[in-house]
């Protein structure tokens, strides 16, 4: 019995006819983490606007940088725990009373480490970076910041396995919106880069202190000291999962950069344009397939039925909005402006036409993680994003971001060929392997 059921009684009760809809699990979990994207992004965007307009760019700059690094180091410091909550979660929601409370102990002190090698090293990225890091006020505010992001990013997957997405959901709003209520802090202390990077700490510690009340709802609040017997056994699955994590996140996060070090000024900043409008794109098979994941985690059983539902919507929101975004690429780059849209809109033609393949690379990965070959698609998802950007290093020195975003085209959807008859087997059987491999693997 999934988490979610016990918090509803079901006794002499007429169902809902939402509850009916078929598949809501995976509806209500990619729909919370879609409004998560969308919510995030859009206050985001607000969020920096106002920034701009209410401190000097240099302070912004330097701010925009830590803050870069703060969730990269805090994504990075999950160290896979939050897709094995997933997993763990999913299969056995009656351990998250023990699991929960030492995997974001264990989260943040490893998080907290990072951010402190980080800091450690921060004459690397520049004096700016190296000052706004100088006293130990502001190395506080930043090493606590990394801990709180990994922290709550770790929480919102363990939502996720226990089938309470819109918890997450409700974190997400309270942080973007707190960080734009905070804004005055910035002009009240004259607008240096600390006083940026402190609304956005400010606001994760409001956004966790607001999921307090549901986690009381949910029994979920500790009552003993968190105990590290209870990742017994599960520190493998964690580094597996965190490779598998760090082979689909690398490329998304390393590409701009990779483009920026071959293609300076306009042409990296169209790039860049375009690469935000066709993630936001690809957003919607990594959503659905984290949920197929953290369902089917539970249920194995259930995956075949699950699979086709993820595919037929990715499917039709692919047919719809793919050909949308073609015809619009121009107005769409033109809202950075006219040289945007005259560097980069054949570019995000091409990204945008990458749809396919990444829903192709994100079901494969979910459907592999289901049935606990965990390490099978770590190691194929990670020589894929090596080929993939090597790829972009080759043909980025001498070519156009067009170009660099076909080469990129060319090998993902190598990758995605070599990926789809396991999505395939899953559709048939409900398993990514045929049964020969399977009676194979078993006997060996």
């Amino acid at each position: 019995m999934r988490f979610a059921d016990h918090l509803i009684s079901t006794e002499a009760a007429p169902v809902p006819r939402w509850r009916r809809i078929p598949h809501r699990d995976v509806v209500v979990n990619s729909g919370s983490l879609f409004g998560s994207t969308v919510v995030t992004s859009v206050l985001g965007f607000a969020y920096w606007s106002l920034t701009a307009r209410s401190a000097p760019a240099a302070a912004v700059g330097t701010a925009s940088t830590l803050v870069s690094a703060l969730s990269l180091l805090g994504t990075v410091g999950m160290f896979g725990i939050g897709t094995m909550l997933i997993a763990e979660l999913g299969r056995q929601p009656g351990r998250a009373r023990d699991l929960l409370p030492v995997s974001l102990l264990v989260v943040g002190l490893m998080s907290g480490g990072l951010a402190a090698v980080f800091a450690a090293g921060s004459h690397l990225f520049g004096a700016s970076v190296t000052a706004a890091l100088g006293s130990p006020a502001d190395l506080a505010l930043f090493v606590g910041g990394v801990v709180l992001s990994a922290v709550t990013l770790v929480f919102d997957e363990a939502s996720l396995g226990l089938q309470v997405a819109p918890v997450q959901l409700w974190r997400n709003v309270v942080f973007a919106a707190t960080k734009i209520a905070l804004i005055p802090i910035i002009v009240l202390a004259g607008g240096p880069a600390w006083s940026i990077l402190a609304t956005w700490v400010l606001a994760l510690v409001v956004s966790a202190a607001a999921v307090i009340p549901l986690l009381r709802r949910h029994r979920l609040l500790p009552t003993r000291r968190p105990s590290l017997s209870a990742l017994r056994g599960l520190g493998w699955s964690a580094a597996h999962h965190n490779t598998l994590n760090l082979s689909l996140s690398v490329p998304r996060m390393a590409v701009p950069v990779l483009v920026g070090l071959f293609q300076p000024g306009t042409r990296t900043a169209a790039f860049y344009a375009a690469w935000m409008i066709a993630s936001f794109l690809y957003s919607i098979p990594t959503h659905l397939s984290t949920s197929l994941f953290a369902i089917a985690a539970g249920d194995v059983g259930a995956l075949r039925g699950k699979v086709r539902m993820t595919l037929t919507l990715s499917f039709w929101i692919g047919l719809a909005a793919v050909p949308t975004m073609i015809a619009l690429a121009t107005p769409l780059m033109m809202i950075f402006g006219p040289e945007y849209a005259t560097a980069g809109a054949r570019c995000l033609m091409v990204l945008v036409l990458l749809y396919p393949a990444q829903v192709i690379k994100q079901h494969y990965a979910a459907i592999l993680r289901a049935n606990g070959r965990i390490r099978r698609a770590g190691v194929v998802c990670s020589v894929a994003a090596v080929a993939e950007l090597l790829a972009i290093v080759i043909v980025a020195a001498h070519s156009d971001i067009t170009t660099i975003a076909t080469a990129q085209g060319i090998v993902l959807s190598a990758g995605a060929l070599y990926m789809l008859p396991a999505i395939v087997r899953a559709l048939i059987s409900g398993e990514p392997v045929d049964r020969a491999s399977r009676h194979r693997r078993v006997a060996g």
